[in-house]
C-alpha cells in the first residue's frame, strides 16, 4: 500500500481540507492520525503501528479503508447520481494524463466501481481502455487488457442479443398471421441462438432478452412446454427490478406486465388479470411502442375479448391517435388497430364503417401467404355482412374460405367449417335471431374445436356465443 502515502501527498489542500473535516466530525480518529501522519511528518509505518496500537493485519485493513474513503472522496458525494458519474467519466482523459498518477489510478478505479454499479457499459469499455494505457508499463496492463476485451465482448453479445430478439419478433407477426411451420423452427432456432449467447455471455440483459423470447414462443406459439410460465415472469421482473435506474432494461417492465396479462387469461386467474389490465391500460399511450420487445400490439384485441368476458363491453375505449403512440412502420400494430377500431364501430351500432376499415385492411396489404389472419378478418367480414342482412356477400366470403381451407389447410382450420355451417343456417332462414338445435350444435362444435395455435377470432368469439348459443 505504498501508493497509499503518494495519494495522500498529492492530494490537492481543498481534497485534503475535506477528508480531514470528514473524518472529524465522524471522530475517525484513526483515519485521521494516519491520514495526518503520511501528509504532514516522516514518521513511519512501525511508529504508527505503535501509537495505534495495531497489529500488521489490522493496520493493512486501516490502510486499504483509507484508501477507499480518499478514491470515494475524489470522485463524488455519496448521494452519487448516474449525472455525477457521467460528468466524471466526461473529465477521463484530463484524469488520466493530467493528475499525479497514484492520483489518477484511484479516482479511475473508483469511477471503475461506479460505472458497473449504474451498469455503464460502453463507457466501462472506453475506461478500460485508458486504464490499459495508464498501465503501459504496469504489470495490471495485462489485467486491464482483458477487462477491455470482456467488457467490448459483453457490450457486443447485448446488441447482438437485442438485434435476435427484434429479428424474432418480426418472424413471430409473420408466425401468426400464418402459423405456418417454416416460420415456427426460424423463431426456435432464433431461440437457441439466444440460449447460445446466454451461454458464453451469462448477464442480466442478455437473460431477459432470452426469457421474453421463451414467454412468446410458450404463449403465443404452443411452443417450449416445458417452461415455467409463471416462474420466468416473476424471476424476469425481479431481475429488471435489481437493475439501477439507468439501465434501459428497467423499461421493460411495462411489456413485461403486458405478458402477465397474457398468462393470466390463459390461466384464467381473472382477478390478476385485471390489476394487469388496469396498469397496461393507464399506460395504453406507449404500450404500442414496445413493440420490438414483445407483441404488445396483441394487447388491444384481448382486451376486446377480455373486457366482454367480464361484460364490460361498454368500457372499451377508442384509441387516440393524439395520446396512443405506435410505429407508422408496424404493419402489424397497424392491422391491430384496425381490427380494433371495427370492432368498437361495430359495437357501437356502426357496421358499416366497420366493414370499411376491414376492407381497407385487406386491400392495403397482401395476405395471399398469410391464412390465418385472412381467416381472421373474413370470418370478421361475414359476420358483420349477415347483420346488415347483406346474405350475397356474406356467402361470396364463406364459399371462398371453404374451398381455400379444404384445399390447403383442411387439418390446421377444419373447425371454420362448423362456424360456416352456423353462418349458413341465417343465411338459408334469412333471420338473424333465429336460433336452433342444429345451430348450438355447430356452435358449440366451433367452440370446442377452434383451440390450440391455430385458434382464430378471440375478440370475435363472445359476439358468436351470445348470439348463436341457446341460453
Amino acid at each position: 500500500m505504498i501508493k497509499l502515502k503518494k495519494v495522500v501527498g498529492q492530494l490537492e489542500v481543498n481534497a485534503f481540507d475535506t477528508i480531514v473535516t470528514q473524518f472529524t466530525k465522524t471522530k475517525a480518529d484513526n483515519y485521521l492520525f494516519l491520514l495526518r501522519s503520511y501528509r504532514e511528518s516522516s514518521i513511519s509505518d512501525i511508529e504508527i503501528m505503535n501509537k495505534l496500537s495495531l497489529s500488521n493485519n489490522s493496520f493493512y485493513v486501516l490502510k486499504s479503508r483509507l484508501y477507499d474513503k480518499i478514491q470515494s472522496n475524489l470522485s463524488t458525494n455519496i448521494d452519487l447520481t448516474k449525472e455525477d458519474v457521467l460528468d466524471q467519466f466526461h473529465q477521463l482523459t484530463a484524469i488520466a494524463y493530467n493528475t499525479p498518477r497514484e492520483v489518477a489510478t484511484a479516482l479511475l478505479n473508483k469511477l471503475e466501481e461506479d460505472l458497473l454499479h449504474f451498469e455503464l457499459h460502453n463507457e466501462l469499455a472506453i475506461l478500460y481502455s485508458i486504464l490499459k494505457r495508464v498501465h503501459l508499463y504496469s504489470d495490471k496492463y495485462f489485467h486491464y487488457s482483458q477487462l477491455y476485451n470482456k467488457q467490448v465482448a459483453l457490450t457486443l453479445s447485448v446488441e447482438k442479443s437485442l438485434d435476435i430478439l427484434g429479428t424474432f419478433n418480426k418472424k413471430l407477426t409473420q408466425y401468426l398471421y400464418s402459423r405456418s411451420e417454416d416460420f415456427l423452427h426460424e423463431l426456435l432456432f432464433l431461440y437457441k441462438d439466444i440460449d447460445d449467447y446466454f451461454t458464453l455471455n451469462p448477464s442480466r440483459p442478455i437473460e431477459i432478452i432470452k426469457n421474453f423470447m421463451g414467454l412468446q414462443l410458450s404463449l403465443f406459439c404452443a411452443e417450449l412446454q416445458q417452461l415455467d410460465q409463471e416462474e420466468i415472469l416473476n424471476k424476469t421482473k425481479k431481475i429488471i427490478s435489481e437493475l439501477p435506474d439507468s439501465s434501459p432494461f428497467k423499461t421493460w417492465g411495462l411489456p413485461l406486465e403486458y405478458l402477465y396479462f397474457e398468462f393470466y387469461l390463459k390461466t384464467q386467474n381473472i382477478a390478476k388479470a385485471k390489476a394487469s389490465f388496469e396498469k397496461l391500460e393507464a399506460n395504453l399511450n406507449c404500450l404500442l411502442l414496445s413493440s420490438g420487445i414483445c407483441l404488445t400490439s396483441n394487447f388491444l384485441t384481448s382486451k376486446l375479448h377480455f373486457l366482454y368476458t367480464l361484460k364490460k363491453e361498454d368500457d372499451i375505449k377508442e384509441i387516440d391517435p393524439d395520446i396512443v403512440l405506435q410505429d407508422p412502420n408496424d404493419t402489424y400494430c397497424t392491422i391491430k388497430i384496425g381490427i380494433y377500431k371495427a370492432m368498437i364501430l361495430f359495437s357501437k351500432g356502426k357496421p358499416k364503417e366497420s366493414l370499411h376499415i376491414l376492407n381497407r385492411i385487406l386491400s392495403d396489404n397482401s395476405f395471399k401467404d398469410y391464412i390465418h389472419i385472412n381467416l381472421e378478418i373474413k370470418l370478421t367480414l361475414a359476420y358483420i355482412y349477415l347483420t346488415l342482412q347483406e346474405f350475397d356477400l356474406a356467402n361470396n366470403i364463406l364459399k371462398n374460405m371453404h374451398r381455400k381451407i379444404k384445399t390447403d389447410h383442411e387439418a390446421q382450420y377444419s373447425a371454420v367449417f362448423d362456424l360456416i355451417k352456423v353462418f349458413n343456417t341465417i343465411i338459408s332462414s334469412g333471420d338473424l335471431n333465429a336460433k336452433n338445435e342444429k345451430q348450438n350444435d355447430h356452435m358449440a362444435l366451433f367452440v370446442n374445436r377452434n383451440k390450440g395455435k391455430y385458434q382464430l377470432i378471440d375478440y370475435l368469439i363472445p359476439y358468436l356465443e351470445k348470439k348463436f348459443t341457446k341460453h
